[in-house]
């Protein structure tokens, strides 16, 4: 095994905690029988950003949502609000509430003078929830 293939599982190892998988669903009314009902609209992935429950994930995964469930790496599952976005940058920012201990943030790394631990030409690697 290289060493650039032993960094990339050990990143993997390390983020796949943060990672999480989310569902979204519309609400809509039947037009024959007015029924409302909950109809499954999207999925998609996000990380963990904070201890507060913050999740970040892109725009177009809930855009539209009536409803938006985040599914942590334990399988546990928590309804989500949005507490903000940007459609243009495709971004956007959940909240769900749940105990700390029960999230994991990614790591982020640093780029000021001071403390460089992300540089330029470094590879990026997309991390999404995978169900196995």
């Amino acid at each position: 095994m290289t060493n650039t293939e032993e960094a990339t599982i050990r990143l993997f190892e390390v983020a796949a905690p943060s990672v999480c998988f989310i569902t979204t669903s519309t609400v809509r009314e039947d037009f024959w029988s007015r029924n409302v009902m909950e109809i499954p609209s999207g999925t998609g992935s996000g990380f963990i950003w904070d201890k507060d429950g913050h999740i970040i994930t892109n725009f177009h995964v809930i855009q539209n949502a009536s409803k938006i469930l985040v599914t942590l790496s334990d399988r546990s599952v928590y309804e989500a609000k949005v507490v903000g976005h940007e459609a243009n940058k495709d971004l956007a920012v959940l909240k769900i509430d749940v105990a700390a201990d029960k999230l994991t943030p990614i790591p982020v790394g640093q780029s000021s003078a001071e403390s460089r631990s992300v540089r330029l030409c470094y590879r990026a690697i997309r991390l999404v929830w995978t169900r196995p």
